[in-house]
């Protein structure tokens, strides 16, 4: 119990220096019947970090994500690792805030970059680096789909259907959240649980959002209930 106090007690000074740092981090557990008697389940984790005179330090947000956007220049991208497909049983894939619950089987990254003549070198750059950072294939999607963005920029996409995702996924992703999955909903992703499920989704999401750097952690799960 003092442990869980200590931790708890932890988290709240991260938070109080998070807002003397212009950092913020929110998390929410959405649980959705299914027609299948089912239930899915879908946590959100975002962290935001202001980019100004404080931007060098880092209490909530994500200093690695911070560091990989600063190596390869993306403009923002998604990574995401799925296991099992959306079956027509559970009904439409869509929280009612609109989320979407369904993704590709596999691995799947997006990223988009603002200097075309650059954007080759860059994507390279990424994969390599979020292959590292969530334990996973990425870095075989070297050459990934290119096509034309806004302006002068270029959108990036590749994907591999047989990456299979499993604890070891997990636990980098998790270590990426402020106090990892020692306090918060963070506490509830057994990874027993969570792999003994028919389908679920992992993904790190960049967006920036000027002058603020937001990045979102988010897991959808769904399983039986």
């Amino acid at each position: 119990m003092q442990s869980s106090t200590l931790v708890s007690a932890l988290c709240l000074m991260l938070c109080a220096l998070g807002t003397w740092a212009r950092e913020s981090c929110s998390e929410s557990l959405t649980l959705m019947p299914l027609p299948s008697q089912q239930v899915a389940a879908h946590f959100s984790f975002r962290c935001h970090k202001s980019v100004g005179e404080h931007s060098n330090t880092f209490s909530v947000f994500p200093r690695t994500i911070a560091r990989i956007v600063d190596l390869t220049q993306v403009q923002q991208f998604t990574a995401q690792l799925t296991r099992g497909r959306w079956k027509k049983m559970w009904g439409v894939p869509m929280l009612p805030d609109g989320t979407q619950l369904q993704a590709p089987v596999g691995a799947l990254l997006e990223a988009e970059f603002s200097q075309r003549e650059l954007a080759d070198a860059q994507w390279r750059l990424l994969v390599h680096a979020l292959g590292g950072l969530m334990c996973a294939s990425f870095n075989t999607l070297e050459n990934g789909y290119a096509m034309p963005a806004a302006g002068s920029g270029r959108l990036v996409s590749g994907s591999m259907g047989r990456e299979a995702v499993c604890t070891e996924n997990l636990t980098p992703w998790v270590k990426l959240l402020p106090c990892g999955a020692k306090a918060g909903l963070a506490q509830l992703l057994d990874p027993r649980t969570l792999f003994s499920t028919s389908y679920h989704s992992m993904y790190v999401l960049f967006r920036p959002r000027a002058p603020v750097m937001c990045c979102c952690l988010q897991v959808s799960i769904g399983f039986s209930g």
